[in-house]
């Protein structure tokens, strides 16, 4: 229902975090979501309590969205995990899953979840999450053409206006 109403992105990136730290009992969440200056947050919720308003972690969250967004990957990534691309310093199971529009990242969300070892445990968040992903690209793509429709007709119209101010001097 959230998908089909017509709410702004954010709007609805923040109703569907909501919604998934509820559902998933995690400790919080980010949408990421790309601008000029990187990739920042568009959402969130209970970040500080998840990451101790540790700025240098949420730079390592950061980097780890721009990761997950441009292999088009979902993962989890381990508390107390470092690789030579990713790291994450928290005590929370990371859940990160892209938004793909078109093949490409537009979002990522990402939750903290409490340490489980079992592996299905992991595949579950991962499915559940991938599954929140998939309507939200679709809310994506449909925001996108509306916007593409949007400048068409504009289009439209000033090539309209042109043809008539000519037919006028003639």
């Amino acid at each position: 229902r959230l998908a089909d109403s017509d709410v702004t992105v954010p709007e609805f990136e923040g109703r569907l975090l909501e919604r998934l730290v509820g559902m998933t009992a995690a400790e919080g969440g980010i949408v990421w979501s790309q601008d000029e200056g990187g990739w920042q947050m568009a959402a969130q919720l209970q970040v500080g309590h998840a990451l101790a308003g540790d700025s240098q972690e949420l730079n390592r969250h950061s980097r780890l969205a721009e990761i997950v967004a441009t292999s088009g990957v979902a993962r989890c990534v381990p508390p107390a995990f470092r690789d030579a691309e990713i790291a994450n310093a928290s005590p929370w199971l990371v859940v990160a899953c892209p938004i793909l529009v078109g093949g490409q990242g537009v979002a990522v969300v990402e939750l903290f979840q409490r340490p489980d070892p079992r592996t299905e445990v992991r595949e579950g968040f991962l499915r559940v999450v991938g599954a929140a992903c998939e309507i939200a690209a679709g809310v994506h793509q449909r925001k996108l053409l509306e916007g593409t429709r949007q400048r068409e007709q504009s289009l439209a119209s000033l090539v309209d206006y042109g043809k008539r101010i000519h037919q006028e001097l003639e």
